[in-house]
């Protein structure tokens, strides 16, 4: 750019001398400059082409490979956790059961000890009869014992329910996206 407004300044370029030698050697320069470039394109083109149309397929099968790899780590560690909370679960249901039964047999116990406690303190008086219905029907223990079981498996059965159930949602959360899980590290 210094150059052609030197020779303008200077007068070696004009506009209106557009057929002068200066120009003409500068049209010729620039048309053998521009078909020596479409030469090289021409010849070269498809090498190039060819080269980035192999390197896209290598990197994309490595991608693909490495996705594999992290959804299959992930699908173990999804696997493992799953069975660890049905293992910790199985071994709390025994002990809960354990612990049910055990509330249930203290509080009886205890229902009896305060019932004595309140007998022996009462003055001896004459034994009156009672018409009055009773406020708590007398239940034989096996009863208590069978429904506190049942209200216990009913209760970790709904666990397990809504555990499935969020992991079916999860699930298929994964497959309708699974573009948003494959870069999500498993942890």
């Amino acid at each position: 750019m210094n150059f052609t407004q030197r020779g303008i300044r200077s007068g070696t370029f004009s506009a209106d001398l557009y057929l002068s030698d200066f120009n003409t050697n500068m049209i010729r320069a620039a048309e053998a400059r521009g078909q020596q470039l479409a030469q090289d394109f021409s010849s070269n083109w498809q090498a190039i082409l060819g080269r980035g149309i192999v390197w896209a397929a290598q990197t994309y099968r490595s991608r693909a490979e490495d996705i594999q790899e992290q959804l299959g780590v992930a699908l173990v560690h999804v696997a493992q956790a799953q069975q660890s909370l049905e293992d910790s679960t199985a071994a709390r249901q025994p002990q809960l059961g354990s612990l049910l039964v055990a509330a249930i047999r203290t509080d009886e116990l205890m229902g009896r000890l305060t019932l004595l406690a309140a007998i022996e303190s009462l003055p001896e008086t004459a034994p009156v009869a009672s018409t009055d219905p009773a406020s708590w029907p007398e239940m034989p223990i096996g009863f208590l014992i069978v429904s506190g079981t049942i209200l216990v498996v009913v209760f970790f059965a709904g666990l397990s329910v809504a555990a499935r159930s969020r992991e079916a949602k999860a699930a298929a959360a994964i497959q309708h996206n699974p573009a948003k899980w494959v870069y999500r590290l498993a942890a």
